[in-house]
């Protein structure tokens, strides 16, 4: 055999290149798993927030139909409880719960001046002032309600991992009715 041919027959990957090669294929197996678990990960939270999204939409569906129900005329400055609406009334995926977290009320303003949001204590003094009668009394006339309230919504899931689809939160004005 001559020399050239041993020389040719001896050639091979060296060492060094299957280490090179090997540290190479490793590093796009980490970056393979990665995208991986980020895709896993990133698709649990739109899962959370998509299911948080329809609990929150559903729960305000009920508490807008209970604050429609009341008649404003009776009820001018309703209280937390009486705009939550009964258990029965709704249907929240499994783990979710709601609450009013804030109920607000529409404070006309005097003499064509803007109004504002109010807290019930503020509907309160509105309605006594104006009809002089306390919304607690048999009921003020129609005229003396305020008739909008602003709720703020509050779904919760303890049971989620990730703090920001924990809580969900909306609010949504309702004009109520002043008639029977």
């Amino acid at each position: 055999m001559s020399l050239s041919r041993r020389i040719r027959a001896d050639e091979g990957e060296t060492l060094i290149e299957i280490l090179i090669t090997i540290i190479v294929l490793s590093i796009a197996g980490v970056a393979v798993v990665a995208a991986m678990t980020s895709a896993v990960l990133g698709a649990d939270a739109h899962r959370s927030l998509a299911t948080g999204e329809v609990a929150l939409r559903d729960y305000t569906e009920a508490a807008v139909a209970q604050a429609s129900t009341l008649n404003a005329a009776a009820k001018p400055c309703p209280a937390v409880a009486d705009l939550t609406p009964p258990a029965g009334t709704y249907s929240l995926t499994p783990g979710w719960s709601g609450s009013i977290a804030a109920v607000e009320y529409w404070i006309p303003g005097a003499g064509g001046a803007a109004g504002s949001w109010g807290t019930q204590s503020a509907c309160t003094t509105y309605v006594t002032n104006l009809c002089g009668t306390a919304p607690s009394a048999p009921a003020p006339a129609a005229a003396c309600s305020p008739g909008s309230v602003r709720l703020t919504v509050k779904v919760d899931n303890p049971n989620l991992t990730e703090v920001s689809t924990k809580t969900m939160q909306g609010s949504v004005v309702v004009r109520r009715s002043n008639g029977p």
